[in-house]
């Protein structure tokens, strides 16, 4: 659900704090998740419900502006008022996907979870985001989706699943459940990681059982709960 970032925050002027919590965040301007214009936001959600549907059955190479626009009963001339092309449309469409499903999850979270419990949940939300919209596997098999997504990372940055992870590794830190990690860092290695599983590597064996495996979820979330505990940890 995020690309890998290749830069810190030493490298990029103007990105500090993901979180305040945390202790890393960009005084300023929250590209991204702030300041949408609601009218601009329902015409994009129009033609993310027309293209979703067209992704799924067809593939992301197979779909074209042509399919989207015609689904969406909406003109060429609208989509390219809205978006640079088919690839930054599909990104702006699975990240809003995203959002969507992240905020109803922080809706439903109990407030008394410890952060533990809460990076728990969100790692088994990451997972069944992934199984439930495999469209996302696209996002590795297309060079310009790519190239789109290094294009966003100033949207990605502000993503709720990012927030919400740098919050929930600023509150762990904050109450002694997890060690002294840097929690940028540790930010970027936990989506990076949950990517390279269950995105790129069940392309790479064209092996699909690993996001549905009980097993391998298990192992992936011991794998991060360990690290952010550290040796010492108790459960």
């Amino acid at each position: 659900m995020a690309a890998e970032k290749e830069m810190d925050q030493h490298d990029t002027p103007g990105t500090g704090a993901i979180s305040s919590e945390a202790g890393i965040g960009p005084p300023g301007n929250n590209s991204g998740t702030l300041g949408k214009d609601p009218d601009t936001e329902a015409r994009k959600r129009r033609f993310y419900q027309a293209a979703e549907p067209l992704f799924t059955r067809f593939g992301y190479r197979k779909t074209t502006v042509e399919d989207i626009c015609h689904a969406a009963g909406a003109s060429k001339r609208s989509f390219y008022d809205l978006f640079h092309d088919k690839a930054d449309l599909f990104l702006h469409m699975m990240f809003a996907i995203s959002e969507k499903e992240v905020l109803r999850w922080k809706e439903k979270l109990p407030a008394e979870l410890s952060p533990t419990r809460k990076l728990d949940s969100f790692i088994e939300l990451y997972v069944s985001h992934i199984a439930s919209h495999p469209i996302w596997r696209d996002t590795f098999n297309n060079p310009d989706v790519l190239r789109a997504m290094g294009a966003m990372m100033g949207e990605i940055y502000f993503s709720p699943i990012v927030l919400t992870l740098g919050e929930i590794l600023g509150a762990g830190i904050k109450s002694g459940d997890f060690r002294g990690i840097d929690p940028e860092k540790t930010l970027w290695i936990i989506l990076s990681l949950l990517d390279s599983v269950f995105l790129l590597a069940p392309e790479l064996y064209r092996d699909q059982d690993w996001i549905t495996s009980r097993a391998m979820v298990d192992e992936v979330k011991s794998f991060i709960l360990n690290g952010v505990h550290g040796v010492n940890h108790e459960n």
